[in-house]
């Protein structure tokens, strides 16, 4: 939707695509896309016209779910279910590297924010679902919060407010 005219246009015709995050800048999409064989991949959209500027390499076949592009728009982070669990991973666009953030562990982990050098998530890897951050270039991760009942990200500046 163009927020000056108000006018909204449908991207992506003939492709099958779910969990759309928009770039900083408002130029690029990136969508998780299934095609009928099952083959799931991370398509970068260009956010007007909605042409594919480029397809991730996933050799693997792995499972991309909620990707959220880095607050300079650099990198791309998403949860990726493997056959062995699921981890974060830090995807380069241009490029189509990838590199895992978290070890691949049966633990569930969601909602990946981006924030400086830090990944927020969720998971209930203590037992009860708390907030979590991994340091994107030491994979480092520490314990945001601990709550009895437990928490779910949100996004970092209205974390500061709270």
């Amino acid at each position: 939707m163009d927020l000056a005219t108000g006018q909204v246009t449908r991207v992506g015709r003939h492709h099958r695509y779910t969990a759309a995050s928009l770039s900083p800048d408002g130029t690029r999409l990136v969508a998780v896309e299934t095609d009928s064989s099952y083959h799931h991949a991370l398509s970068v959209l260009d956010a007007r016209t909605g042409a594919v500027l480029r397809t991730l390499p996933n050799p693997q076949n792995d499972f991309y779910q909620q990707p959220h592009w880095t607050p300079d728009g650099q990198h791309i982070v998403t949860v990726t279910l493997k056959p062995a669990g699921k981890t974060l991973e830090l995807l380069d666009p241009t490029s189509g590297a990838a590199r895992a953030l978290l070890p691949v562990a049966n633990v569930n982990v969601s909602n990946p924010q981006p924030w400086g050098e830090y990944v927020f998530y969720n998971s209930p890897q203590s037992g009860i679902d708390n907030v979590y951050a991994v340091h994107t270039g030491t994979s480092q991760t520490f314990q945001v919060t601990s709550r009895s009942l437990g928490l779910t990200t949100r996004h970092p500046r209205r974390m500061e407010a709270a």
